[in-house]
């Protein structure tokens, strides 16, 4: 992967090398912002504001390219044929941070007004009780749905990541009182959740036990 990136570099380097620098001449052009220094490309943090940074990947607008030389139009031809977004890489500790943030904001608190933000729109989920996509659970979270209930602080009792994938140990107390252990695994792609997969068990934490540590 890093020779690829370094590739894209290359690439970008050489394209504004061959531009021609004429009066009032602009290298390159985005469609938010002018960056007359030098090529840039365009870096989104997953769920942050956008950074400028010299040859890095991530995502990147076409670039309006005046008077360059045939080869820069030739580059310039093959990046503007779409804005191309590459997912930043692969974050474990990244991705456990949000994943706490994310779980207690909708789960937790019932806020639904940035799940785009934090799920893919092809947001995968394999709770029997919850269909796939954002829509099925924007509606278990709201009112009259499956997961709808008083906001909660989320007993979170353990949290782990490999790879893509963050797995969560909770304890959840239901309005009646009953007391629920979580375990849930979530994969990201793309700096957002892409795949949900949970295992959910009550836990009478009075009953009897062979150890003194039952479910917790």
């Amino acid at each position: 992967m890093e020779g690829f990136f370094t590739t894209i570099a290359i690439l970008l380097v050489g394209l504004g090398s061959a531009l021609s620098w004429g009066p009032g001449g602009v290298p390159f052009h985005y469609s938010d912002t002018s960056l007359p220094s030098g090529p840039r490309l365009r870096r989104q943090y997953p769920g942050g504001p956008y950074q400028y940074s010299p040859y890095t990947d991530y995502v990147y607008s076409a670039p309006i390219i005046p008077r360059a030389s045939a080869s820069a139009r030739a580059i310039a031809s093959f990046l503007a044929a779409d804005d191309v977004t590459y997912c930043p890489p692969n974050n474990p500790r990244w991705n456990k941070r949000q994943c706490l943030k994310i779980v207690q904001e909708t789960v937790g608190n019932k806020i639904t007004t940035n799940l785009e933000k934090y799920f893919l729109p092809t947001y995968i989920q394999h709770n029997p009780t919850v269909a796939d996509g954002l829509e099925a659970f924007r509606e278990a979270l709201s009112p009259g749905g499956l997961l709808f209930g008083p906001r909660e602080q989320i007993d979170f009792r353990a949290v782990g990541a490999d790879g893509d994938l963050v797995w969560l140990h909770a304890r959840r107390i239901r309005p009646n009182g009953d007391v629920f252990a979580h375990l849930d695994l979530y994969r990201f792609e793309c700096g957002k959740i892409a795949e949900h997969w949970d295992v959910i068990q009550r836990a009478d934490e009075s009953a009897p036990a062979e150890n003194d540590h039952p479910f917790f």
